[in-house]
């Protein structure tokens, strides 16, 4: 894949991505908390809120992980997982998008900045020379 194929492709699940969080995030949270929903979860069963969130990501995870091993060996490609109740494929990806975003969040709450994003200088962040 050409490197503007795969950016126009990050871009368009980055949109989709934002539009899901906007409708779905409310919805879970029921709170001003964009974490209510995991760590309501969590106190229930007793985990932290970032294991809540990396259980319900991998739900997707997993139902990715299924359509490949269906996938019709032919090539034919169903645009609609049937199975798990007619969600886009890149619905799916945008999911999982997001619940990265938000366990990187649930952890920085549930071990402090653990990710190391405060220590690293705008510098760091740059692409690395071409060879």
């Amino acid at each position: 894949m050409q490197p503007d194929t795969f950016t126009a492709l990050v871009n368009k699940l980055e949109a989709l991505g934002n539009d899901v969080m906007g409708v779905k995030g409310p919805a879970y949270r029921n709170s001003d908390d964009v974490l209510a929903n995991f760590k309501r979860t969590g106190a229930e069963l007793g985990i932290p809120a970032s294991l809540v969130c990396a259980i319900f990501m991998r739900k997707h995870l997993d139902s990715i992980l299924s359509w490949l091993r269906k996938r019709n060996p032919a090539g034919a490609l169903d645009k609609v997982d049937f199975e798990s109740g007619g969600e886009p494929l890149s619905g799916r990806f945008a999911d999982i998008r997001n619940y990265v975003l938000l366990l990187a969040g649930c952890i920085t709450e549930d071990f402090g900045d653990f990710l190391g994003l405060d220590e690293q200088a705008p510098a760091d962040l740059a692409e690395p020379p071409s060879p």
